[in-house]
């Protein structure tokens, strides 16, 4: 992983890849301390508000290309794979999954 960051058009940094395992994403829906994710740490993820049913998920990998950041997430019941993505360039409140650590959570309830 390249130490660089991502700088959208309105001149709002919301990516930066801090190695060798973190990740620091910029967005509402990334409920981590200080938003950053580390490869290979556990984290909950909603991929639907409606729903709102938690599952339990592994990061494998995060990379971006053509404004749009991906992160490779094995679900840790069924140890599929799969691949969430959001663009970069966007900046409204709908989301299509939201990635959460269980110490964030417990803190913003309390």
């Amino acid at each position: 992983m390249i130490s660089r960051e991502y700088i959208n058009s309105a001149g709002k940094k919301v990516l930066e890849y801090k190695p060798p395992n973190t990740v620091w994403l910029d967005f509402h829906f990334i409920l981590t301390l200080n938003k950053k994710l580390k490869i290979g740490y556990p984290y909950l993820k909603i991929e639907n508000w409606l729903t709102a049913k938690p599952t339990g998920i592994k990061l494998l990998n995060v990379w971006d290309k053509n404004e749009i950041v991906f992160l490779e997430v094995q679900d840790l019941k069924t140890l599929n794979i799969n691949v969430l993505s959001h663009n970069l360039e966007y900046s409204g409140e709908f989301w299509l999954w939201c990635l959460a650590d269980l110490n964030s959570l417990i803190k913003s309830v309390s």
